[in-house]
């Protein structure tokens, strides 16, 4: 994701909202992806189980959580989106 930084840069310069908007998106999601991702690493280094709850995706942005669903996404605030995997 990290290539996408400069991208986003030059979408801003052309005035394409959308297309900033969705990487901007793309980029918080890939923050919670790192999250989850670096907790598990971390108790498999450990030699621990890892316990996964139900997980949710927002179909509009791909932010994700586990656990319980929140009525309308923390990042892209679609309503009612947010959907079990």
């Amino acid at each position: 994701m990290h290539h996408l930084i400069p991208m986003a840069a030059l979408f801003c310069k052309a005035k394409k909202r959308g297309a900033f908007r969705s990487t901007k998106w793309a980029r918080e999601a890939e923050k919670v992806h790192t999250e989850m991702y670096t907790a598990v690493k971390a108790s498999v280094t450990e030699g621990k189980n890892v316990e996964v709850g139900k997980m949710y995706v927002c179909p509009a942005c791909s932010w994700n959580s586990e656990g319980k669903a929140p009525d309308n996404c923390p990042l892209c605030y679609a309503i009612k989106a947010v959907r079990p995997v």
